[in-house]
């Protein structure tokens, strides 16, 4: 039998010094099946111990992450980075365009989906503002060896992207890969221009007249018109981000004409842009006092607003009675 070593600042066991200890009894050998009930006892008090040092106040320094998280974290495999990127060649990217340019023959999709290997054919649904595409056929739908991976040609209807949000749906055995893009017309300009940081949009010089040049600049202003000439609202704009979107608004009084309210993207940092208000000739506008606002969309604060009123129509009538519904749009 091994003795364990004595320690040498206690005397020796030997010695008198130590009174004799009768040796105890031998405990019991308990069953193993307890034993194991034990242990499980002690796993979940260990897990319970975990999670109640997780929820520590503010300020405390220890790691805020319970026991049973890490656990779990160390049995879970690492996530796959599964996904589509879109490009408007034949060269995978490396991220997804912020825009695609309006006009291409064909928008070229990746997709990774790394452990997700799958025998079936890729299925593939394609949406452009929510309205179902033809689906791509099978032989633009090319799977890697493996099928894990691959690249879809997607070709719009009527053979050219017209702009819009476009929504891209893989079904890859029973996994899902979705993403999405947008198409619009000047891509390549507006990505490469940014806006100033921290920059808020300047709207100056709104003014309204019966017609505009080809550069949105109104001609021979006014302050009052017929009800039943087009009425233009002109304006220039600066500081602002490309690609984002303003909103001309028009009231009669104080009640909005919400069938002339009118979304302008702004495809620069500055420029000029210009919405118009007519109403059919059947219906003039009304006399009266009227107002326009321009504000970014989302957004119900004015950047800029100007007043008009409407008379009575000349006898004679107007001179520009073109048109139909009450609307705007943005002069192009």
């Amino acid at each position: 039998m091994t003795q364990a070593p004595q320690r040498p600042d206690l005397p020796d066991p030997g010695t008198d010094e130590f009174a004799p200890v009768a040796a105890p009894a031998r405990l019991p050998s308990l069953p193993r099946f307890p034993l194991l009930i034990f242990a499980l006892v002690g796993v979940v008090a260990g897990v319970l111990l975990g999670l109640q040092y997780s929820n520590r106040p503010p300020g405390d320094t220890a790691p805020n992450v319970p026991l049973a998280g890490q656990l779990l974290r160390m049995a879970l495999p690492p996530q796959d980075e599964a996904g589509i990127l879109f490009s408007s060649n034949d060269v995978k990217p490396t991220a997804n365009p912020d825009l695609l340019p309006a006009g291409l023959s064909a928008v070229y999709a990746f997709y990774e989906a790394p452990g997700r290997r799958s025998a079936d054919q890729p299925q593939v649904r394609w949406t452009r503002d929510g309205k179902p595409l033809t689906p791509p056929p099978a032989g633009d739908v090319r799977a890697d060896p493996g099928g894990s991976s691959g690249k879809i040609l997607l070709r719009p209807p009527g053979g050219k992207l017209v702009p819009g949000v476009y929504e891209v749906e893989l079904k890859l055995g029973p996994s899902n890969l979705a993403a999405s893009f947008v198409a619009a017309w000047g891509a390549e300009q507006i990505a490469s221009q940014a806006a100033p940081a921290d920059a808020q949009v300047k709207v100056s010089d709104l003014a309204l007249a019966t017609a505009v040049s080809a550069q949105h600049l109104p001609q021979r202003p006014q302050k009052s018109f017929d009800g039943r000439e087009r009425i233009f609202a002109a304006f220039k704009f600066a500081q602002a981000e490309p690609g984002s979107a303003i909103v001309v608004k028009w009231y009669g009084g104080t009640e909005p004409i919400k069938a002339a309210t009118e979304e302008i993207v702004l495809p620069s940092t500055a420029g000029t842009a210009s919405a118009w208000l007519q109403a059919p000739p059947a219906s003039p506008l009304p006399p009266g006092q009227y107002s326009v606002t321009v504000s970014m969309a989302g957004d119900t604060t004015a950047l800029a607003t100007a007043t008009f009123s409407v008379v009575e129509p000349s006898p004679l009538g107007a001179a520009n009675k073109k048109g139909g519904a009450l609307g705007s749009a943005l002069s192009r």
